[in-house]
Parts: structure tokens; sequence; C-alpha cells
């Protein structure tokens, strides 16, 4: 069962099966002094100071001349390096599980923006870091921009609008962005939880947006940084800088 978060040059990443990590072990990517979290942990400790015992093996058959390396031990609670020399299938394998299957996230704004629509469509649990959060509402105001330019183009090519048409209405503008709104409501909501359970609140305070200047309230709340260390929402999506 998935349940492994170690964190790698400054980013918590995981969750990770038993097996993975063992594979991460192997290729340097994971040593005795990556910090590490799972499910009953307080906060991160180091993978040496845990109960998974293949890590010390994998420590010593590289003492003993393995082809694999360990690497050297971030500072404070940063995770250690990948190692030069690991070995290209296990590079190939880690490549393909890290990026694809754990949960990374290191991603661009515009990979935030397609994981939000689909694996995390309507994902209220977990947590998310201001750049998941804020990668979601810069795309949505482009979409939206786009949607107002390219139906008034439309409306006016139909003769909904015009100068001889001046009680007509822009039908096309206004039904794709409603649509769109539609299409938007539960992926939005969720990554607002999300975001407002990364600084340790309570996701129920979305119902603030439905009062009076509430909504600005929970645009200052996305702009607080990410809270360092497992909550009762999970762990951390990003660990601080140089630690």
């Amino acid at each position: 069962m998935p349940d492994w978060h170690y964190q790698h040059r400054g980013e918590a990443k995981g969750p990770v099966t038993d097996d993975q990590l063992k594979a991460l072990c192997d290729a340097g990517v994971v040593s005795v002094s990556t910090p590490v979290w799972r499910q009953g942990f307080v906060d991160w400790t180091t993978l040496g100071d845990t109960d998974f015992s293949y890590v010390h093996q994998s420590s010593r058959t590289v003492a003993a001349g393995g082809s694999g390396s360990v690497p050297r031990a971030g500072s404070g609670h940063g995770a250690g390096h990948v190692s030069d020399r690991a070995s290209a299938p296990t590079e190939r394998y880690l490549r393909g599980s890290v990026d694809e299957a754990y949960d990374v996230d290191d991603l661009s704004m515009w990979r935030f923006f397609v994981r939000c629509l689909t694996e995390r469509y309507a994902m209220f649990t977990g947590r998310a870091r201001r750049k998941e959060y804020w990668s979601f509402v810069l795309f949505y105001i482009v979409t939206v921009v786009a949607i107002f330019l390219g139906g008034s183009l439309i409306d006016a090519a139909v003769g909904n609008i015009g100068p001889e048409n001046v009680r007509s209405a822009p039908v096309v503008t206004l039904a794709g962005y409603i649509l769109f709104s539609l299409a938007m409501l539960i992926p939005g909501l969720s990554v607002l939880v999300r975001r407002l359970h990364d600084i340790g609140l309570s996701g129920w305070l979305v119902l603030i947006g439905i009062i009076p200047l509430g909504g600005l309230a929970l645009l200052i709340m996305a702009l607080i940084p990410t809270q360092f260390g497992p909550n009762r929402h999970g762990p951390a999506p990003l660990a601080p800088p140089g630690g």
C-alpha cells in the first residue's frame, strides 16, 4: 500500500509503496538520512530512524563496493541527492514511476491546471501548495477571457450583437461562460479546499465565500505559504527552501 512520503531536493514526494521505496534506495535517490513521513508519524524523520530495514541493507551493499551510490544527506530536513552513478535501467524505472505514479509537486503551472481537471477533479482531501491553486486561477481567467473574445466574435457574426440589434443579447458568449463556470465549479472548490488544508485550516471555510467580502478573505488565505511538516490533512506538499 503506498503510504511513504519522502523529501527530495526540497520537495515532498509520494506516496510510494515499500517496493518503490526500495527502488529509490537502490538508485541512490533515498538514503538513511532522507526525511520521510507516513501515517502515524508525528513529524518528518530520517529513514534510518524508522523500521524500514531495507535501507540499511542497501547502505551496506554500497559500502562493500556495489554499483549503487548512497547520496550525502542534505542539511536540515533536506533530502539526499540523486546519485550520478545510478544505473540506466533504474533511472528509467524511477523516471516513469515518480513522474507518473507518485504525487510529485514540482509540476509546471499548466500541468498543475490539467491535474486539477483530471485526477484531482473532485479531490477534497489532502493539501495543495500555492503554485497549484494559483495555476488553476491563472488558466481559469485566461479561458474566461478567451470565451468572451471568441463568443463576442461569433455573436457579432450571427447578428446577436451590433448597432442594428441594440436590444439583443450575446447568447453564445453567455452560454459559453455559464457552461464553463459550471464545469469548473467542482475542481475550483476542491483545489480551494486543499489550499485551506495546506495552511492548516478547515475546508469548510469555503462557505464564507457566500458572505460579503468572504471571497476576498479566501483569496488572502490562498496567499499564505505552505505549513511546513505534516498536519491533520497530510504531509506538506513542499518543503521550505534549503531544508
